[in-house]
């Protein structure tokens, strides 16, 4: 793992994944193969490497404060909501100053 991290590489017994079908949702017809995604069980040391070069990455990036302040994801204590509340306050400012405001949600969970 300290090989890993020093050299920048990854062992090649990590890089080897076992990938299941999984049904996209349970009540379709499980005989159609256009229903089934493909999942990637990575072995336990690759997540833990991850793990630690995520961590060191963001400590990086917000120490050089190289995150923008609207960017919630990845980051601990914001997510899904900083990002709604964030959206619901620019649209209510927009009201204020009379301007007009457009929101485009899309869905991608088919995808």
């Amino acid at each position: 793992m300290n090989d890993s991290l020093s050299t920048g590489t990854v062992p090649p017994e990590f890089k080897t994944a076992v990938v299941k079908p999984l049904l996209k949702k349970p009540s379709l017809d499980p005989n159609l193969l256009k229903i089934y995604r493909p999942i990637s069980y990575l072995p336990f040391l690759l997540k833990s490497l991850e793990k630690i070069v995520l961590q060191q990455l963001l400590g990086n990036l917000e120490t050089h404060n190289l995150l923008s302040a609207h960017q919630p994801a990845y980051r601990p204590g914001h997510g899904t909501e900083t990002a709604l509340l964030r959206i619901v306050n620019d649209i209510l400012t927009a009201l204020d100053q009379d301007k007009i405001s457009v929101l485009l949600l899309l869905d991608l969970s088919a995808a």
